[in-house]
């Protein structure tokens, strides 16, 4: 009861321009915080949407090349496949086309008081081989 007597007492003295000059006056200070926080968040929020556009550009290029690094992975596969298939193709082809040749080393030259012709002499190792071959 003594609080409302003694705010009918100050409001009996105080007019309204003037109390509300006070609290103007006092409350300015709170005034000016309430901008400068309402200017950083602006800020914030401008920094944050930017933030959120580099990170959705940044995913985006990133499934891409995951895209692309996928469709790279299957070629070499592919390719790898390929080569090893025509490298067994060649070796066959490079056996085939040996079939009929025969290579005889370590056979000595004949000297030149030797009567021994290497002619002979391959023809007898084709013999003990089973390999008929003609002068």
């Amino acid at each position: 009861m003594l609080y409302v007597v003694l705010v009918a007492l100050i409001m009996s003295v105080i007019t309204a321009e003037a109390l509300e000059a006070i609290l103007d006056k006092k409350l300015a200070p709170l005034n000016q915080k309430i901008e400068d926080v309402n200017l950083s968040m602006s800020l914030i929020n401008e920094k944050y949407e930017h933030m959120f556009k580099k990170l959705s550009t940044f995913d985006e290029e990133r499934k891409e090349l995951t895209n692309v690094n996928q469709a790279l992975k299957m070629e070499l596969q592919a390719t790898t496949k390929k080569l090893q298939d025509l490298s067994a193709a060649h070796y066959d082809l490079e056996q085939y086309v040996r079939r009929e040749c025969v290579e005889i080393r370590g056979i000595p030259l004949p000297s030149s008081h030797s009567k021994e012709d290497t002619n002979e002499i391959v023809l007898k190792v084709a013999n003990l081989m089973g390999v008929d071959i003609e002068d």
